[in-house]
């Protein structure tokens, strides 16, 4: 018996959100949390792929799949095993030999978070399997779920990254961003995933932007990764967020749900769901803010963030 594990981080993209995919610069940020996927070759012999999700915990899916050509024999869920099983032939189109030999395979997915919170279930699990199937992670997720790719690159990342598109090929950086006024940032859930596929749908039918508009939003990724104080940090999201408007002909979240909020908050990724990050002075006060406003849970930049030891 063999056993192999596989372990993604989670994201959140702190600048960039749409206009990544037309080559803007973004700043993404990897957190603790993470997906693993524990691959477990039996030895006995069979043509069966077992497959379990659990969620922090709990199981949520079981599927098994014929190894030959991945046919669903049995699921829980058929609308998830079927995204699957185009996850399993896409990384077998790559890598002929993935998944041949006669022996019973169990899969394992474990997440350690709530997958409802729209940090990364889908980019952790192509990242995880593209390492299993020894292929690459951007084009297997080219091929399944489409996307700009800097998640997958969150995947595998020890800290802060600068993510861009360069001829439509990914390039990675490290990013210093380690601000010292960290414990006066925090996350909190708007209680409702987006979905991205639907909302870059949108963008790419209704968005607003120039060549002056990509550069202005890559200024303000490295400016902000450069702040050295709070204050710089709010204006350039503020920035951020104003030009972003524009581009998406919508109010800013702000405007939309926490107008008497003193401080700066900032939708990241899709507009309108999922996560925001808000600034404060006085974390307490901030948490009985939104805590008023039935939104839970509330993380912390330090609490969260995955930064380079």
């Amino acid at each position: 018996m063999q056993e192999f594990i596989f372990a993604s981080h989670t994201k959140l993209l702190l600048t960039g959100e749409y206009l990544v995919t037309r080559g803007a610069l973004a700043l993404a940020l990897p957190l603790k949390f993470k997906q693993t996927l524990k691959i477990t070759d039996t030895g006995k012999n069979g043509t069966e792929l077992l497959w379990q999700s659990r969620e922090q915990g709990q199981v949520w899916f079981e599927a098994t799949f014929d190894k030959d050509d991945f046919q669903i024999n049995a699921t829980t869920d058929k609308q998830i095993a079927t995204t699957l099983q185009q996850i399993l032939i896409a990384a077998r189109e790559m890598n002929f030999d993935f998944l041949r030999n006669n022996h019973e395979i169990h899969a394992e997915t474990e997440t350690d978070f709530m997958m409802q919170w729209g940090l990364g279930s889908s980019s952790t699990l192509i990242s995880s399997i593209a390492r299993w199937a020894n292929v690459n992670p951007y084009t297997l997720l080219k091929k399944t779920f489409g996307g700009s790719g800097y998640d997958i690159a969150c995947a595998t990342a020890q800290g802060p990254i600068f993510f861009q598109l360069i001829n439509q090929q990914p390039e990675v950086k490290a990013a210093e961003f380690h601000p010292l006024y960290s414990h006066y940032i925090g996350f909190v859930y708007l209680g409702k995933k987006m979905n991205s596929r639907s909302s870059m749908n949108q963008f790419n039918q209704q968005a607003n932007y120039t060549e002056q508009t990509i550069r202005r939003i890559s200024d303000i990724s490295i400016e902000i990764t450069k702040a050295t104080t709070i204050d710089v940090f709010e204006n350039l999201l503020n920035d951020h967020e104003s030009i972003m408007s524009d581009v998406l002909q919508i109010q800013p979240i702000k405007q939309q749900l926490f107008i008497d909020y003193p401080y700066t908050i900032k939708s990241l990724g899709a507009w309108g769901g999922d996560f925001i990050l808000f600034t404060c002075r006085n974390p307490q006060e901030a948490i009985s803010y939104f805590q008023q406003k039935a939104m839970q849970p509330v993380f912390w930049f330090p609490e969260i963030v995955q930064m380079n030891s």
